[in-house]
């Protein structure tokens, strides 16, 4: 066998609720929204009270505690602790999961009456949206911390053909210790005749194999609570820990074969998961620079195509195996067939800097001198950025994305194809408190900086989110940006202000100044709204009184070649006028509708009414418009659920 995954625990915990964008899911990956079990919430690190620690760069703990008073249980089910669950396996079925494999963990469990932790499996082909009714659970090692003596292992065919269970507990499995006074091993191995069971690499429990076992399994670490046990922790403090040290899952090697004709293949071929066909890659790492490429090659590439076109799935996964998570960057090679145009298929690459959903038409209309193109993800050190630079961007991540052909940079520029950029993130305590001044930015090669303004936080994944029409060099940083006049000024528009301002989507009178109070310009209400909705593309025919080299130009021809924007009569547009607030409404109208937002999520007039926008409205008001239709352009785009209505 060799090793398919291990964590030591060794740097941050990449892990949200629903695994999305992150190694590990924190719910019981049941589709389609997960579940939960037990006495005790579990939690992620992105709610109230985190569950989760890695203690010295060393190994993780799973804390079980008393919730806060006014907690409130997502389940309803008026629980009253909070623990956490870690799973290989994704909500939408994707993840770490073997055949046939090993499955290791070494782990101290706690002591205390109810206390119920766990490292178990289960049948990968029971989550995700194309699950199997029946599950295959393999349970590991299941303690009841009341005795800590004992340890149980079990096996259930949830729903299978027949329903079967059976459990082994014994208060006699250790050689020494208990589970909760010291370290142990516990392992499971599943072959398609048994399934054996280990404690300290002694064999405590086996039994006969069945069906679903023999599928790919994936596995689960758990601090939970009751069990069917009555609850008492007050000698604890109400609180409880649960240490693990390493987690390995092994696989098979390659079956070989004496007659080369018959002899199988070595490389895993492409598969299903969840809405996905999962690509394998090569993986080689260079010794000297430790720079991990990873290679699809194109016998691969057809196959998964031909695999997603007969289960009509649109998307092809190409994820880094966990050995390469230390690199510090990653080429991609892939055919350039898969990103013409013709695939009708995108591409996400997953790996521990970053991942990019690559769109089927990213390199269409590209004249390219190779059949391979390569894409770049580099971890850049902030400080090679020049010291202005690198004092805003201080220790936050930064990113080099290229695309090259025959290891000649080419320099990509789509504007109809986005791709789509994840930076694990996890911020720190003041970020948390105001996570909407997590920003992303661009940095050109001359070292300026432009706000990336469709750049966000994601709670869910621990990231940062964005889509960008070219690769350069990205930056995820903190910026609250406010102004001395608007302290007065009613929270939502204060809000308003600051988060627009610190997207670089509005800016002041001055540097300290906003003048909330002061009328809009028509051309500069189109000039945020450009900055909103980031508008691409061509530029339509100029407005006799429109200045040529104007800072609001290129918005408003864009708005006029887009249809926004109309004019007032004999080619002019009023760019000095102030905006009134039923143009404004029209304009607003306009700008939805050609940025193809759906009519059931659009802002309609009867909305904006109830912001009572004064006949001209104020430059206030104005970023009280604004937020609302960037809240829902975030909703529309990344289907955010934590912006708010803008009201």
């Amino acid at each position: 066998m060799h090793v398919l995954f291990e964590d030591d625990f060794s740097g941050l915990l990449s892990i949200s609720k629903t695994g999305a964008g992150t190694r590990y899911a924190s719910l019981k990956p049941d589709w389609p929204n997960g579940s939960e079990f037990g006495e005790a919430i579990f939690a992620d690190p992105t709610d109230a009270v985190n569950p989760f620690s890695i203690l010295g760069d060393d190994h993780l703990r799973i804390r079980v505690s008393k919730a806060p008073d006014g907690y409130a249980d997502p389940q309803g089910w008026n629980r009253k602790h909070i623990g956490g669950l870690l799973s290989s396996v994704r909500l939408d079925g994707t993840g770490i999961a073997a055949t046939n494999g090993y499955f290791e963990a070494r782990i101290q469990m706690p002591a205390g009456k109810g206390a119920w932790p766990a490292f178990w499996l289960m049948s990968q082909n029971s989550a995700g949206p194309g699950h199997l009714p029946s599950t295959a659970e393999i349970d590991t090692v299941e303690a009841y911390s009341h005795d800590p003596s004992g340890a149980c292992q079990a096996k259930h065919w949830w729903s299978g053909n027949p329903e079967s269970h059976e459990t082994n507990c014994s208060s006699t499995n250790f050689a020494y210790g208990d589970n909760a006074s010291t370290w142990h091993t516990y392992g499971t191995k599943i072959t398609p005749e048994e399934i054996i069971y280990y404690i300290d690499n002694v064999e405590v429990w086996r039994h006969v194999s069945f069906e679903q076992a023999n599928t790919p399994m994936y596995f689960m670490l758990n601090l939970a609570l009751g069990g069917g046990w009555p609850i008492d922790l007050a000698k604890y403090g109400d609180q409880i820990d649960m240490y693990v040290d390493y987690v390995r899952v092994f696989e098979p090697d390659a079956i070989t074969n004496p007659n080369p004709a018959t002899q199988p293949s070595s490389q895993p071929e492409p598969k299903v998961q969840g809405d996905a066909v999962i690509a394998p890659v090569d993986l080689s790492i260079a010794s000297s620079t430790g720079a991990a490429t990873l290679s699809l090659n194109a016998d691969t590439w057809k196959q998964a195509q031909e695999l997603a076109r007969k289960q009509d799935v649109h998307k092809i996964v190409l994820e880094a195996p966990p050995i390469a998570k230390d690199a510090k960057s990653f080429e991609l090679k892939l055919p350039a067939s898969a990103l013409d145009g013709s695939s009708g298929l995108s591409v996400e690459v997953r790996t521990a800097q970053a991942s990019l959903v690559l769109p089927e038409d990213m390199l269409e209309g590209q004249s390219l001198s190779s059949d391979i193109v390569s894409i770049h993800i580099n971890n850049r050190d902030s400080g090679s950025l020049g010291d202005d630079v690198k004092k805003q961007v201080g220790l936050h991540p930064v990113i080099d994305l290229t695309a090259a052909v025959d290891g000649q940079i080419v320099a990509w520029n789509n504007p109809q194809a986005p791709v789509t950029v994840r930076i694990p993130y996890v911020p720190t305590a003041e970020e948390l408190l105001h996570p909407e001044h997590i920003v992303v930015w661009y940095i050109d090669g001359a070292g300026n900086i432009t706000a990336v303004p469709n750049g966000h936080y994601d709670p869910a994944t621990q990231s940062v989110v964005f889509k960008v029409t070219h690769f350069s060099t990205y930056a995820v940083s903190y910026a609250y940006k406010s102004f001395e006049d608007i302290s007065l000024l009613k929270p939502a528009s204060k809000k308003a202000i600051e988060v627009l301002a610190s997207r670089g989507i509005i800016k002041g009178t001055s540097e300290k100044r906003f003048s909330p109070g002061k009328a809009i310009s028509r051309a500069d209400f189109i000039l945020l709204l450009s900055r909103v909705l980031e508008w691409q593309g061509q530029a339509g025919s100029p407005f006799s009184d429109l200045p040529a080299q104007a800072y609001y130009s290129e918005a408003v021809h864009r708005a006029r070649a887009l249809g926004v924007i109309k004019g007032s009569g004999n080619n002019q547009f009023r760019p000095g006028d102030p905006i009134s607030r039923e143009e404004m409404i029209v304009v607003m109208q306009r700008a939805i509708a050609a940025a193809n937002i759906p009519a059931t999520s659009a802002l309609d007039a009867k909305l904006i009414e109830q912001l009572s926008l004064s006949s001209l409205p104020t430059r206030a008001e104005t970023a009280e418009v604004l937020y609302q239709l960037y809240s829902l352009v975030q909703k529309v785009e990344f289907g955010r659920s934590d912006v708010n209505n803008g009201r």
